[in-house]
């Protein structure tokens, strides 16, 4: 390696086989990661192109499995504090397969790859994985195989199984990255855990974009911010399509089982056409707009969390939420618009059935500067148990924005202790119509027009 330059891209070409950082059983020894480097895996040795590999035939497969007990803490590792070159430019793995790794201590991270180029600042590269397997992977602390800092990530056409973070108040059961910007597409998630962000967790405080596609996840758990995805940061973008979740575990009160997004700065949220079974989504991006559209959410259960959770401007269209179990007094869909924002409240096509217990649509608009519009809602068979419980279809509070409108809402078979269809408090220049409710409770400031039925 020492002909090529580290600013000069290269290839390694990996013939079938099993291979391991250490033949002595030593768990402290990995392969080290090279500036501009493509770790290619699908060879039988006799290749003199690239196109002429066969990766199905050919399984690479890197192990930490040393035998006699002992089990490699990394696979792949660079880390900029262990003082070497600054590793840089495009580092790519493709068509391998990385499993068996454990990281022993606490603070251990990413037991497939470990990346880590903070100490340069900012972005110093771009990581790819593409067509690789991680099963059976342990870190104790960040990334349960993967672990990736200050670069950008692309992860493609990749299947996570059976990866874990043990340590308390670990993030990322599958992977952790924080820089970006990040592009995941066609990965799979099964059977993975850790306290934050069981499958995928990434954070990037500088608002690089996330985009996510074709996400599908199953049997994953956290102990604290969502069971599946979570994404922090400061004013990103945030594109979520195509994902599948089922079956993600809350295991606690403070738990939103499913996609969990929390932006400090002004950003933007996009998530369409996605599919949730027994996961929920909350969003807290309080300055930003948020849009929520074409999707599914059945057959869920959270603790004291609403279902949905909408902190900031929000525009949910043909969204269906069926068969929820909601605790305390929660909402299918909770939309929260605060006084400072400058963001609308627009909700078409949603339709709520089957809930049980909490409210089927709350939304609270404190802004002055913010418009509620309504539009196509359904709601069947919603309920609500807890004590003076008030609307059990809908419950709106404080719409203070300038034109506010529901029209074409029909809620049947909503009951409570209060107000057996819709609650409406605190309202002002407001219009219903082609509107059909059960009952409704309202304050003088609040006009009805003869439609509603009282």
């Amino acid at each position: 390696m020492c002909r090529f330059p580290p600013d000069v891209p290269k290839e390694i070409w990996i013939a079938k086989g099993t291979y391991r950082p250490s033949e002595t059983g030593d768990s402290a020894a990995y392969f080290p990661i090279s500036s501009n480097t493509g770790y290619i895996g699908g060879f039988a040795g006799w290749e003199t192109a690239k196109s002429q590999r066969n990766p199905a035939a050919n399984t690479v497969t890197i192990s930490g499995d040393l035998g006699g007990g002992s089990r490699s803490r990394r696979l792949f590792r660079y880390s900029q504090s262990d003082g070497g070159p600054a590793v840089s430019g495009d580092i790519v793995f493709e068509d391998l397969s990385f499993t068996g790794a454990r990281g022993a201590d606490s603070g251990d991270t990413g037991p497939g790859i470990t990346l880590d180029t903070t100490l340069g600042g900012g972005v110093q590269g771009r990581v790819e994985l593409k067509n690789c397997v991680f099963t059976d992977l342990e870190a104790g602390y960040r990334g349960g195989a993967v672990y990736a800092e200050g670069l950008a990530v692309e992860i493609s056409g990749s299947r996570f199984e059976q990866c874990r973070i043990t340590g308390a108040g670990g993030y990322g059961g599958a992977v952790y990255v924080n820089g970006g910007p990040v592009n995941i597409t066609d990965v799979a998630v099964t059977s993975a855990s850790a306290y934050q962000g069981g499958a995928l967790y990434v954070a990037d405080g500088a608002g690089r974009p996330v985009t996510m596609s074709g996400i599908r996840l199953e049997n994953v758990s956290a102990g604290y911010a969502s069971s599946g995805i979570t994404i922090s940061g400061g004013g990103n973008t945030v594109t979520i399509s195509n994902i599948t979740i089922n079956k993600t575990i809350a295991v606690s009160s403070n738990t939103h089982s499913g996609i969990y997004i929390s932006l400090w700065a002004e950003g933007t949220t996009d998530i369409s056409d996605a599919e949730l079974y027994n996961a929920g989504i909350y969003i807290n991006n309080s300055s930003g707009m948020n849009y929520l559209k074409n999707s599914t959410v059945s057959n869920s259960t959270t603790f004291e969390n609403d279902h949905i959770y909408i902190f900031g401007g929000a525009d949910i269209s043909d969204l269906t939420v069926d068969g929820t179990r909601i605790g305390g007094n929660a909402s299918a869909v909770f939309i929260s618009n605060p006084s400072y924002s400058v963001r609308p409240v627009n909700v078409s096509g949603l339709t709520v059935n089957n809930t049980k217990n909490g409210y089927g649509l709350t939304i609270s608009n404190s802004s002055s500067q913010s418009t509620t519009m309504i539009s196509g809602l359904t709601m069947n068979n919603t309920k609500v148990i807890i004590i003076n419980g008030m609307g059990g279809g809908m419950f709106l509070q404080a719409l203070e924005g300038g034109i506010s409108s529901i029209a074409d809402m029909l809620i049947t078979g909503a009951t409570a202790s209060f107000a057996k269809g819709a609650y409406i408090s605190s309202v002002t220049g407001f219009s219903v119509t082609n509107t059909v409710v059960n009952e409704v409770n309202r304050e003088a400031a609040a006009p009805v027009p003869p439609i509603w039925t009282l």
